[in-house]
């Protein structure tokens, strides 16, 4: 029983050389130390804590990894949420302005600058009208109406 316990013990000596690093370099490690012993492979103990070691090792540096680019991905979402709602909120802005440099805002309201010029020129044009017609009719009234022709 004393024999035995040493062949168990994980504080037994590694043997020498370059301690192998990957995965499938500490199982070509395995499959080259294994014994044969009454037709069963045998593998030795720390042989095979040093690959679970390794395993263990690869298997939380990925877990790290993942949690590493999880991490990195919801930043980079709130990133770009962060950004949509600048985009939006730089194209309303950028509408407002379009919107004032092709209307007038009158009570409020955007009106195209060609329908404003449109109803302006009418306006107008219908005063120039009215102010003609009321010429025209004002010297004929000033003939006519003897209360005029008086104040003269």
């Amino acid at each position: 029983m004393a024999c035995a316990v040493p062949a168990f013990s994980l504080s037994e000596a590694l043997p020498a050389g370059p301690a192998p690093n990957t995965l499938q370099q500490q199982y070509k490690n395995l499959k080259a130390d294994l014994e044969i012993i009454d037709g069963f492979r045998m593998i030795k103990m720390f042989t095979m804590d040093k690959f679970w070691t390794t395993v263990e090792d690869s298997l939380q540096a990925q877990r790290s990894k993942l949690r590493e680019l999880a991490a990195l991905i919801a930043k980079q979402q709130k990133d770009m949420q962060a950004l949509a709602m600048s985009l939006s909120k730089i194209e309303k802005e950028n509408q407002a302005l379009t919107t004032g440099v092709d209307s007038l805002i009158i009570f409020g309201k955007p009106h195209s600058k060609a329908g404003f010029i449109v109803v302006v020129s009418f306006v107008i044009l219908g005063l120039v009208v009215l102010a003609g017609i009321l010429f025209s009719i004002w010297p004929g009234i000033t003939l006519h109406d003897p209360r005029i022709a008086q104040a003269e």
